[in-house]
């Protein structure tokens, strides 16, 4: 069970801090196109955002398909069972995404709050 926990671990890990960077690229192209979009039309009344989890959903996507295979590749050179890694990748999707879940809902109910009470 020590290997399956550091595996564990490992694939969280390293996963994990490119949810962050992913999140300041995102946010930073909503903010500079709400700008725009803002300046252009004069007022940032009609402004809003929309879809925002469609991006978590393609991230976690291109996780999946190109981090699997090197993560595979490497694992198996240091002797983990094909059971451990299956195990270890499904963890590390569903920490992914509740991780994703949750800040999108956290920034999903922060905008929504923001843009109704500055309509009232």
């Amino acid at each position: 069970m020590k290997n399956l926990k550091s595996i564990i671990h490992y694939e969280c890990a390293t996963s994990f801090k490119y949810i962050w960077l992913f999140y300041a690229i995102q946010y930073a192209l909503v903010g500079f196109i709400t700008m725009i979009v803002g300046l252009v039309m004069g007022t940032f009344e009609e402004v809003g955002t929309n879809c925002l989890e469609m991006n978590s959903l393609v991230y976690v996507s291109i996780l999946g398909v190109l981090g699997f295979k090197e993560d595979f590749k490497m694992l198996i050179q240091h002797g983990f069972t094909r059971k451990y890694i299956f195990i270890a990748t499904f963890s590390m999707f569903c920490f992914i995404a509740g991780t994703m879940a949750l800040v999108d809902t956290a920034v999903g109910n922060m905008i929504h709050y923001e843009t109704v009470s500055s309509f009232v």
